[in-house]
């Protein structure tokens, strides 16, 4: 889900997200499993938090839809920098690569 509308990301925008997943949960061999959505890089984690609070209704709303082919059931966002206050929203599944491996080089 693009849940800041930014244009560098793709997914889709939030009030698009129920009607699409009606859609595709027509499509036989597909089974939505969740939501997966990463915020605006920001400086103050706290600063997500609306976007995270707006994904965990997201998630509450589609579930309770109970689409076909549908199991949800993965709240996935938050990464190293912001996981804790994902996790305070409702995330269950987290991302922190750079908490592990460090900050990417990209001059590689």
């Amino acid at each position: 889900v693009n849940v800041g509308k930014e244009e560098s990301k793709s997914g889709f925008l939030a009030d698009e997200l129920i009607k699409n997943a009606e859609i595709i949960s027509k499509f036989e061999g597909i089974c939505i499993k969740g939501l997966m959505a990463i915020p605006p890089i920001c400086n103050n984690p706290e600063e997500n938090r609306q976007y995270f609070s707006q994904m965990s209704k997201l998630f509450v709303d589609i579930k309770a839809k109970k689409l076909d082919n549908s199991n949800i059931e993965f709240l996935s966002m938050g990464m190293t920098d912001d996981y804790v206050v994902a996790i305070s929203e409702g995330a269950n599944i987290v991302r922190i690569g750079t908490g592990i491996y460090g900050k990417r080089n990209y001059l590689k």
